[in-house]
């Protein structure tokens, strides 16, 4: 996805708005303001407030698959599969909580996430292949003995995460006690880290605890 600085800039103030007022409370001009430009120039790079989400979601989907592409990429050589996949669940994690204000848009918006199909095919395909690789590996090494159907791995994995997202009062009715506004993103994310991690390791039969 090939985008300007200049679009890039204006993206990310938008964003930023979203997660401290709520999409229904900005509007083109308090978002010229905070751009620092003239409501013509939004106009002149998007066309209309509702093209500017779609920008902004397709933005943001491929930010997210490129840091995990470049993530997995930089992993030194001699990580094992487990300590790999565990790596890459704490990304994938962060990753994605990292436009939580954004999901709730967007999942409300139909036309907005037909527009970016294509990104999160991409982002689903990535996830995949990075999973198929490090397991491959773990099973070459014999360090995994899979139980399971493997195929459904990633779409578990995902399935939790997009489950709290969309579902953020949920951990408050169980963790009462730990769970608070002010803590809600890292607690919520270091639940889901350590059950995700717990859950495929189990699936694989990893002879090297995850």
């Amino acid at each position: 996805m090939k985008i300007s600085q200049k679009k890039i800039d204006i993206l990310e103030t938008v964003e930023s708005l979203i997660n401290k007022e709520g999409f229904t409370n900005i509007s083109i001009r308090k978002i010229s303001k905070a751009a620092k430009i003239n409501v013509a120039m939004i106009s002149y790079y998007f066309g209309s407030k509702d093209k500017m989400i779609e920008e902004l979601f397709k933005y943001r989907i491929t930010k997210v698959t490129e840091n995990l592409e470049k993530a997995y990429e930089e992993l030194p050589e001699d990580t094992s599969p487990g300590d790999k996949i565990e790596i890459m669940v704490d990304h994938c994690v962060d990753n994605i909580f990292l436009f939580h204000p954004l999901y709730e848009v967007m999942s409300q918006n139909t036309k907005a996430k037909k527009s970016c199909i294509n990104e999160i095919k991409k982002f689903h395909s990535l996830l995949v292949r990075i999973f198929h690789e490090m397991i491959k590996d773990g099973i070459e090494k014999k360090i995994f003995t899979p139980k399971g159907e493997l195929e459904i791995l990633v779409g578990s994995m995902l399935g939790t995460i997009f489950f709290f997202l969309r579902n953020s009062t949920y951990p408050g009715q169980f963790w009462s006690g730990e769970f608070t506004e002010s803590n809600k993103v890292p607690f919520i994310t270091n639940k889901i880290k350590t059950y995700l991690k717990l859950m495929i390791s189990l699936m694989l039969g990893n002879k090297n605890e995850c």
